[in-house]
């Protein structure tokens, strides 16, 4: 039964996976297992109502402020803060004060309802993506 789950969510995932218009193929998710895929698209969905309409990932965006975030961050936990709370972070942190000094001082709304998977699965998405 367990296979059986799995190929339908790769299925499901090959069919439902788009960016742009573009198929993202399960060979470009590089997946190891159901759980990656189940992730990506949990990833795509809360990108999608969470970020998408201040980071746009399509053509006419400019991307980089979300490549490479994770290498950027030495502390995931203030990562995670950061998306949660940037206001806090900012107070305290140098690395984003300088980051909110550098886009104009606009500042990155609160997201305090997202746990720590929801943001660990939006990063695989954006970092899939972002390839």
């Amino acid at each position: 039964m367990k296979w059986l789950v799995a190929i339908f969510m790769i299925v499901f995932a090959a069919l439902s996976c788009k960016q742009n218009g573009k198929a993202i193929s399960t060979a470009t998710i590089s997946v190891k297992d159901s759980v990656t895929i189940t992730n990506y698209v949990a990833g795509k969905k809360l990108f999608a109502g969470n970020c998408a309409t201040c980071h746009p990932l399509n053509k006419h965006a400019d991307p980089q402020m979300l490549i490479g975030i994770e290498d950027r961050w030495t502390d995931k936990a203030l990562l995670y803060e950061f998306i949660r709370n940037s206001q806090a972070v900012i107070a305290k942190d140098a690395y984003a004060k300088s980051m909110y000094e550098a886009y104009n001082k606009a500042a990155m709304p609160s997201f305090e309802n997202l746990n720590d998977k929801q943001i660990e699965q939006i990063l695989l998405y954006v970092n899939i993506i972002l390839k």
